[in-house]
Order: structure tokens, then C-alpha cells, then sequence
């Protein structure tokens, strides 16, 4: 049975042909678990990097969560300059982007990079597989819900604080907790705020779901 969203390529051709579909989103997930990679013209994916790949730069998988190359690593450093990887778009997860207009993904693998997360999950897969075992997974879903888009929401005021943690000899008090609390501080008419206060964790501004981004292979 096929997945819902998934796509063949010649699926793909035939929305692009008809302007359903105008961006592929071609990725790979770095050592945070990111999605990485580029997004193409919809033309340019079917006719070139559908069967000959694309390329993206080698620091990707360096950076740390600010997008700064971490220095150590062997794989890529500033001491041996950085350059691109060949990325291989694997058809098999070739689907819709349903939270994005007109836009299609697809996961790839990094031709001969072993330190690539995906090649590291391949080679663990073989070896389970060598040893009579059969790997499977499951996500664990986190998210805030807001009464408004992302975009509005980022730009109020939120601030975090964390209770300090009781001495060991000082017993808690009922009802108490050490998690963090986000204070969400919102405007009343007159122009003082008003908070309210739910436990949560810090809350991040979203990022794009491609780090960097690009219409050409080069």
C-alpha cells in the first residue's frame, strides 16, 4: 500500500509539466538531526539532479546549532578547506511537501561520506540485519500550539526563567517543580503587559526546513 503523499518520478514530472508543482526540496539530515541541502527548480530536478545528483558543501555537517563550522573535525575543517559532497537523491522518499506551496521533497544519501547520519544508519541496518535482527523506529512528537501562525507569535515578547533547585536537605513543597516556565507577555490596551505563565521548554524561532538554499548546482 503506498503512503499517502508519496511520489514517483514520473509522478513528479507530470505536476511539474502542469505547474502543480514549482520547488524540490533535496535534503539530508546533519549530526542534529537538521535537514540540510538545497532547494531546485522543479524543471531543473527532473531533467538534471533526478538522475545525476546535486552538490552541497561539506560544512554542513560541521556547523554547530548556529550554523558556526566547528572546529576538530577531520571530515572537513578550515585547515583542509571545505568542499562540496555529491548528494544522491534517494526516489524512494520522493514525496509532497504538504506544508509548503507547490513543493516536493526528497531525502538524499552523500556518496562516500561514512560520517553522513544516513550512512551511518545503512551501515548499522546491514550489520542488525547480518546478525538476525531487524531495526525499527517510531518518532516522538513535540511541538507548541499557538492561537496564531509562527510568524506572529515570534515576534511578542517571551521570556524564559528557571526556579533554582532545592537543597537536598529542603524538602519541595507540594505542587512545586524545578522545569522551566515561559512567561508569554502580552500587550493589554492600554499599553501595560499582562503574562500569563505555562510549563514549557525555551522556545526557539523556527528555522526553514532546508539550512541553506540554492536554485543552481553549483
Amino acid at each position: 500500500m503506498k503512503a499517502r503523499g508519496m511520489l514517483t518520478l514520473e509522478q513528479l514530472k507530470g505536476m511539474v509539466a502542469q505547474g502543480e508543482i514549482e520547488t524540490v526540496l533535496a535534503g539530508f539530515t546533519d549530526h542534529y538531526g537538521r535537514l540540510m541541502g538545497k532547494r531546485f527548480d522543479a524543471e531543473m530536478f527532473v531533467d538534471e539532479i533526478a538522475k545525476h545528483g546535486g552538490h552541497a558543501c561539506d560544512y554542513l555537517l560541521t556547523v554547530d546549532m548556529e550554523m558556526e563550522p566547528v572546529p576538530g573535525y577531520s571530515f572537513a575543517n578550515w585547515e583542509l578547506g571545505y568542499g562540496d559532497v555529491h548528494m544522491v537523491p534517494d526516489l524512494a522518499t520522493l514525496r509532497l511537501a504538504s506544508w509548503q506551496e507547490k513543493t516536493a521533497i526528497v531525502l538524499c544519501d552523500l556518496e562516500g561520506v561514512d560520517v553522513a547520519p544516513r550512512s551511518i544508519l545503512r551501515h548499522q541496518i546491514d550489520a542488525a540485519k547480518k546478525a538476525g535482527f531487524t531495526g525499527y523506529a517510531a518518532t516522538e512528537l513535540e511541538h507548541y500550539l499557538f492561537q496564531t501562525s509562527y510568524l506572529p507569535a515570534g515576534s511578542r515578547s517571551i521570556t524564559c526563567c528557571r526556579e533554582p533547585e532545592p537543597k537536598a536537605s529542603t524538602p519541595r513543597r507540594a505542587g512545586t517543580s524545578s522545569t522551566p516556565a515561559c512567561r508569554w507577555k502580552r500587550p493589554r490596551a492600554n499599553g501595560a503587559r499582562d503574562s500569563t505563565s505555562s510549563t514549557c521548554a525555551t522556545p526557539r524561532r523556527s528555522r526553514w526546513p532546508i539550512a541553506t538554499s540554492s536554485s543552481s548546482n553549483a
